[in-house]
């Protein structure tokens, strides 16, 4: 009887695991790509890795802008002055906590000085 252990840490594995975007993309050399090909046949840990990474690189075709670079970058670029234009209230909640603090110390500082006044008084 012949029995074959994987270990999910040993240098195989992490090999695949490292490997597995570019298996994925179709982009490693022959040799790779065999070598990746044969360890996720028997690793079902790397079977569901290669699953969901061609799942997120479909949802990712499906919302890459299409056509030129410049083209693409605008649309990137319009999304995220967008989502910085539409969250304002971070800016004002920390500009709220800001003033709080400066109360704060001011009034830590006046209590000092009345301290200070204090004891300078009684000596």
């Amino acid at each position: 009887m012949n029995a074959r252990i994987l270990r999910l840490g040993g240098d195989e594995h992490q090999a695949a695991q490292e490997l597995l975007p570019w298996f994925v993309n179709g982009t490693l050399d022959a040799a790779e790509a065999a070598q990746v090909g044969e360890h996720v046949a028997h690793c079902s840990v790397c079977q569901a890795d290669v699953a969901a990474q061609t799942q997120w690189r479909a949802a990712a075709a499906d919302d890459a802008p299409h056509g030129d670079v410049e083209r693409g970058w605008a649309t990137i670029r319009t999304q995220l002055d967008s989502r910085v234009a539409t969250s304002p209230r971070r800016h004002s909640a920390f500009a709220w906590w800001r003033r709080g603090l400066q109360a704060a110390v001011a009034v830590q500082a006046a209590v000092i000085r009345v301290m200070a006044f204090a004891l300078v008084s009684v000596l």
